[in-house]
């Protein structure tokens, strides 16, 4: 694990968290490095991924080796089985029944089995003992304390006796687990697996964050994504951005049980943009007043938001939430089909600069990308640029993600002229967000220099001139 360019601070109103060094004489450049930390405990998530990934590194399994002992961890290879055996080996007596377990639960039992093998880990929970439990507020909200008896009986039924601790040790490290477990992404921005890294949980959250979290298998690296100066907080983003503040404040509240109050949270205006609905008279964009109510359009003066149009706008919303929320099919052109049919129905009534059309716009660019329905990636890409512009920063991977495909896809329409800003865009921006030795950026440095190649190509062509092998 490493930290650099920020220091840990627990003061007096602000809390404890993680800001830039207060005798930096520079501050942190967008881009620079900030955390780098392997977890603490992970798994991958659900039954096929643990069947189809490897249990260290978390790549696809192509030719797999199982532990000799309980057959249940799968690595990619002998290297794998190797690194893994220092974390593996106090657990794997048990492992067969831990990973019939929900994924929280199984990381708790994975940290139980390494604090029972390495005492030290105990103390005053070892590793963990700067990360807050809300332990109470857990069993204060709507679950409350019978789900999280229910929760410790399930774990104490799949562990071996002898490894658990007393009952109240078992509750604080399940809150410190729910608390502050990070999800684990692919090189797609999929969910694959949770994580506890104590070092990077020391980063407080705010919708309006100034640093990025990626990772590289189980390891997250954390980027500052804008200039942080010299005694500034630096914050992470928990949950996506692209969401209006209530949702984001109720999502934070349910999964973190915190009361986000950040500035983004506190910017009406933004939450109103967030919420605009089309004019059923002229189709302009009307947002709401502060108290969430549709009044008139500027454009034409209509003002009759009848209660009929409130039932509408809600189910429209509950419906696109259930969309994204939806497991994609295997099948992409139902999947196709499924969202242009949600998009043509949010659209008589949502503006295209609402979150939720923007959204279903995302998932509508990443089906055409695998479908290579080019065309059609364009046409849906740049009709979500002016929402990302309004509501994400310059440096944000969505943004990076969303040049990248509009690249590629200009490429495979062999319009040169048009990849190239994309691509240099994706460049800039990924190397900000991912860092300049990523995979994905190198990948978009690739494609770009062989854009570049043929758009010399083809200008010596209009010219006449012969090849030159530049």
């Amino acid at each position: 694990m490493a930290r650099k360019q920020g220091e840990l601070f627990c003061d007096i109103g602000q809390g404890r968290g993680i800001r830039c060094n207060k005798g930096s004489s520079a501050g942190i450049e967008p881009g620079t490095l900030i955390v780098k930390e392997e977890p603490y405990s992970y798994t991958l998530t659900d039954g096929e991924l643990l069947r189809t990934r490897c249990h260290y590194c978390l790549k696809r399994l192509e030719n797999s080796v199982c532990c000799d002992a309980c057959r249940a961890a799968k690595y990619c290879n002998e290297e794998c089985k190797k690194a893994a055996k220092f974390h593996h080996k106090p657990e794997c007596r048990g492992y067969t029944r831990l990973m019939n377990l929900p994924e929280h639960l199984r990381v708790m039992g994975r940290i139980l089995y390494k604090m029972h093998a390495r005492k030290t880990d105990m103390g005053a929970l070892g590793p963990l003992s700067s990360l807050v439990s809300n332990v109470e507020t857990i069993k204060n909200c709507e679950e409350g304390i019978q789900s999280l008896e229910s929760k410790m009986d399930s774990v104490a039924q799949h562990m071996e006796k002898e490894a658990l601790p007393d009952r109240a040790f078992m509750e604080e490290i399940y809150g410190k687990i729910a608390s502050n477990s990070f999800a684990i992404l692919d090189e797609n921005m999929c969910s694959i697996g949770i994580g506890v890294y104590p070092q990077a949980s020391m980063i407080n959250h705010s919708c309006k964050s100034n640093c990025i979290g990626m990772f590289y298998g189980p390891q997250i690296q954390i980027r500052a994504n804008e200039f942080i100066r010299p005694g500034e907080q630096i914050f992470h983003g928990y949950i996506p951005p692209l969401l209006p503040t209530a949702k984001r404040q109720e999502k934070l509240l349910k999964t973190y049980h915190f009361l986000c109050q950040c500035a983004d949270c506190r910017n009406t205006e933004r939450d109103r943009l967030m919420r605009c609905v089309k004019c059923p008279n002229c189709s302009e964009r009307v947002a709401p007043n502060a108290d969430g109510i549709y009044k008139m359009c500027e454009a034409c003066g209509f003002a009759n938001f009848d209660a009929d149009f409130y039932e509408e706008m809600d189910l429209l919303i509950e419906y696109a939430e259930n969309i994204l929320d939806k497991e994609q099919e295997q099948d992409r052109e139902y999947d196709l089909y499924f969202l242009e049919s949600c998009l043509a129905q949010l659209e008589f009534t949502l503006h295209s600069d609402n979150v939720y059309v923007i959204r279903i716009l995302k998932d509508l660019v990443e089906v055409c990308m695998d479908l290579s329905q080019w065309e059609k990636a364009v046409q849906y890409g740049k009709r979500i640029e002016p929402g990302y512009k309004m509501f994400l920063k310059r440096y944000d991977l969505d943004q990076g993600l969303l040049y990248h495909k509009m690249g590629v896809a200009y490429y495979r329409l062999s319009d040169q002229s048009s990849a190239l800003p994309y691509l240099r865009l994706a460049k800039a921006t990924l190397t900000i967000t991912s860092g300049e030795d990523s995979c994905l950026v190198q990948e978009v440095s690739d494609l770009l220099d062989e854009c570049v190649s043929k758009e010399i190509d083809s200008l010596l062509l209009e010219c006449g001139c012969p090849n030159m092998d530049h």
